[in-house]
Protein backbone atom coordinates (compact mmCIF):
# COMPACT_ATOMS: atom_id res chain seq x y z
CA UNK A 1 0.00 0.00 0.00
CA UNK A 2 1.45 3.29 -0.71
CA UNK A 3 0.10 6.96 0.54
CA UNK A 4 0.82 9.86 -0.79
CA UNK A 5 1.28 12.90 0.96
CA UNK A 6 1.59 16.89 0.14
CA UNK A 7 2.10 19.64 1.89
CA UNK A 8 0.30 22.31 -0.10
CA UNK A 9 1.05 25.33 1.86
CA UNK A 10 3.90 25.20 3.96
CA UNK A 11 4.18 29.23 4.57
CA UNK A 12 3.00 29.57 7.87
CA UNK A 13 5.33 26.93 9.20
CA UNK A 14 8.16 28.78 7.90
CA UNK A 15 6.63 32.41 9.24
CA UNK A 16 6.44 30.94 12.61
CA UNK A 17 9.67 29.07 12.35
CA UNK A 18 11.41 32.32 11.31
CA UNK A 19 9.27 34.01 14.26
CA UNK A 20 11.04 31.75 16.66
CA UNK A 21 14.38 31.50 15.39
CA UNK A 22 14.63 35.36 15.13
CA UNK A 23 13.26 35.90 19.15
CA UNK A 24 15.88 32.84 20.51
CA UNK A 25 18.88 35.39 18.53
CA UNK A 26 17.78 38.65 20.03
CA UNK A 27 17.62 37.26 23.45
CA UNK A 28 20.85 35.28 22.69
CA UNK A 29 22.63 38.42 21.24
CA UNK A 30 21.48 40.90 24.14
CA UNK A 31 23.27 37.57 26.55
CA UNK A 32 26.38 37.83 24.59
CA UNK A 33 26.27 41.48 24.63
CA UNK A 34 26.23 41.09 28.26
CA UNK A 35 29.07 38.10 28.62
CA UNK A 36 31.49 40.52 26.47
CA UNK A 37 31.52 43.32 28.97
CA UNK A 38 34.01 41.91 31.14
CA UNK A 39 36.11 41.74 27.73
CA UNK A 40 35.59 45.14 26.73
CA UNK A 41 38.73 47.79 27.57
CA UNK A 42 37.77 50.16 29.67
CA UNK A 43 39.32 53.62 30.14
CA UNK A 44 35.70 55.84 30.50
CA UNK A 45 33.34 53.25 30.26
CA UNK A 46 32.39 54.96 26.56
CA UNK A 47 33.49 51.81 25.00
CA UNK A 48 31.43 49.44 26.97
CA UNK A 49 28.45 51.78 26.84
CA UNK A 50 28.00 51.90 23.43
CA UNK A 51 27.91 48.36 22.69
CA UNK A 52 24.71 47.41 21.18
CA UNK A 53 23.24 43.60 19.65
CA UNK A 54 21.22 43.69 16.55
CA UNK A 55 19.41 40.93 15.05
CA UNK A 56 19.34 41.28 10.81
CA UNK A 57 16.41 41.99 9.23
CA UNK A 58 16.43 38.21 7.66
CA UNK A 59 16.72 37.24 11.56
CA UNK A 60 19.41 34.59 10.18
CA UNK A 61 22.49 36.51 12.31
CA UNK A 62 23.10 39.05 15.10
CA UNK A 63 25.64 41.95 15.26
CA UNK A 64 27.37 43.10 18.20
CA UNK A 65 28.72 46.72 17.67
CA UNK A 66 30.60 48.96 19.50
CA UNK A 67 31.69 52.59 18.71
CA UNK A 68 28.17 54.33 18.22
CA UNK A 69 29.49 58.16 17.82
CA UNK A 70 33.21 59.42 15.76
CA UNK A 71 35.28 59.71 18.86
CA UNK A 72 34.33 56.00 20.59
CA UNK A 73 34.63 54.44 17.06
CA UNK A 74 37.88 56.25 16.29
CA UNK A 75 39.08 54.63 19.80
CA UNK A 76 37.25 51.21 19.24
CA UNK A 77 38.99 50.20 16.22
CA UNK A 78 42.59 50.12 17.65
CA UNK A 79 41.23 49.09 21.28
CA UNK A 80 39.79 45.66 19.30
CA UNK A 81 41.95 44.95 15.77
CA UNK A 82 45.77 45.90 17.90
CA UNK A 83 47.48 44.40 20.72
CA UNK A 84 47.26 46.36 24.14
CA UNK A 85 48.82 45.95 27.65
CA UNK A 86 45.16 45.98 29.40
CA UNK A 87 46.77 45.90 32.90
CA UNK A 88 45.26 49.21 33.60
CA UNK A 89 43.72 49.84 37.14
CA UNK A 90 40.17 51.01 34.93
CA UNK A 91 40.59 47.69 33.63
CA UNK A 92 41.20 45.83 36.69
CA UNK A 93 38.20 47.69 38.28
CA UNK A 94 36.09 47.66 35.68
CA UNK A 95 36.81 45.00 33.11
CA UNK A 96 39.09 42.29 34.23
CA UNK A 97 39.37 40.40 31.30
CA UNK A 98 39.84 43.30 29.05
CA UNK A 99 41.52 41.96 25.49
CA UNK A 100 41.69 42.99 21.77
CA UNK A 101 39.60 41.20 19.67
CA UNK A 102 37.14 40.66 22.71
CA UNK A 103 34.17 39.18 20.62
CA UNK A 104 36.15 36.01 19.85
CA UNK A 105 37.77 35.40 23.29
CA UNK A 106 34.27 36.01 24.87
CA UNK A 107 32.65 33.47 22.39
CA UNK A 108 35.51 31.33 23.27
CA UNK A 109 34.30 31.31 26.75
CA UNK A 110 30.59 31.23 26.02
CA UNK A 111 29.41 29.67 22.49
CA UNK A 112 28.47 26.39 23.71
CA UNK A 113 26.67 28.14 25.89
CA UNK A 114 25.23 30.48 23.33
CA UNK A 115 24.54 27.83 21.15
CA UNK A 116 22.63 25.99 23.65
CA UNK A 117 20.53 28.59 24.32
CA UNK A 118 19.74 29.17 20.73
CA UNK A 119 18.49 26.40 20.48
CA UNK A 120 16.14 25.71 23.61
CA UNK A 121 14.76 29.47 22.64
CA UNK A 122 14.06 28.29 19.30
CA UNK A 123 12.59 24.61 20.55
CA UNK A 124 10.61 26.80 22.84
CA UNK A 125 9.46 29.16 20.10
CA UNK A 126 8.03 26.05 17.90
CA UNK A 127 6.36 24.72 20.86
Amino acid sequence: MRVRLRASDVSSVARHATAARRAALGVVAENALADTEPYVPYETGALVGSGTAEVGASGDRATLSYGGDADTARYARPQYFEPHDHSTAANAAHSPRATDHWCEASARENGDRWRAMLAEGIERGLS
